[in-house]
């Protein structure tokens, strides 16, 4: 998560933090001024996107360093044929340039995997941690109408119906939950 957004948190905790508490009311009740509030939300919606950019941007050089390895391992391919061919002519020397095309081919797909495997790795712990940061923003924003109908139901006014809830943050909660339980697992991949 960016410092920004932590940044912004840390301004909205604030705000609240020292806003008054009612009179008559009890100790977890605030009154907030809300434009200050609306400003802090109307930044964190803008840094979201951010986030979601630089995970593509992530996700991205994933591909660029996949592709990266592949090319590098078909040049070595490549470089190790035409050794082998050139070395052909010698009965003696060709034995020897086909062991070493094979592993130069060998060493070359095991570097590729490695890669692989790194990039991916990678990807998924950046992708493991949007996914926590977005749970952990829908369950403060869950939480706030919680708090806001149950201070709609102490003034005795109605509140509007609550709006229909995420059934996908089960699903991702248990899938962070996977995740850092330590798991090895693909992630839609």
């Amino acid at each position: 998560m960016s410092t920004k957004i932590l940044d912004l948190l840390a301004q909205l905790e604030v705000q609240i933090d020292e806003s008054p508490r009612p009179k008559i009311g009890g100790n977890s009740k605030r009154i907030v001024d809300v434009e200050p509030l609306s400003d802090l939300f109307s930044d964190l919606r803008v840094t979201i996107p951010d986030e979601i950019r630089w995970a593509q941007a992530v996700l991205a050089e994933k591909e660029e360093t996949l592709a990266a390895a592949r090319r590098e391992a078909e040049e070595i391919v490549r470089e190790a044929q035409e050794q082998r061919e050139k070395l052909l002519d010698e009965a003696s020397v060709a034995k020897e340039a086909e062991l070493r095309a094979k592993e130069m081919i060998l060493k070359a797909r095991n570097n590729a995997e490695i890669i692989t495997d790194g990039a991916r790795r990678y990807t998924d712990d950046i992708l493991v941690d949007l996914q926590r940061y977005l749970g952990e923003y829908i369950e403060i924003i869950e939480k706030n109408r919680r708090e806001l109908s149950e201070a709609y139901a102490q003034e005795g006014e109605e509140p509007e119906a609550p709006q229909e809830e995420y059934p996908e943050a089960a699903e991702e909660e248990e899938a962070v939950a996977v995740a850092e339980g330590g798991e090895e697992g693909d992630l839609a991949e």
